[in-house]
């Protein structure tokens, strides 16, 4: 259920590591290159939760573009 490969261990980042299924909200606006912090984990396990009731992910669409617009809203 983890990939450690992927894991940082700091308090602020400005990268992007994963699934685009799974990019929080904070991720995909311009915050004037603010870093994000591990509050987006919180997020992530809703989005987590979610799939493992229902199958996809909450905001999932094939088309990419449409899927970042419904992760914003």
């Amino acid at each position: 259920m983890a990939d450690f490969g992927l894991a940082k261990k700091t308090e602020l980042s400005h990268s992007f590591l994963g699934s685009i299924a799974y990019l929080a909200p904070e991720m995909l606006v311009e915050t004037d290159n603010k870093p994000h912090t591990s509050v987006i984990d919180w997020y992530l396990l809703g989005v987590f939760v979610y799939e493992m009731l229902t199958g996809l992910p909450p905001f999932y669409n094939e088309n990419r573009m449409v899927m970042f617009e419904q992760i914003k809203k």
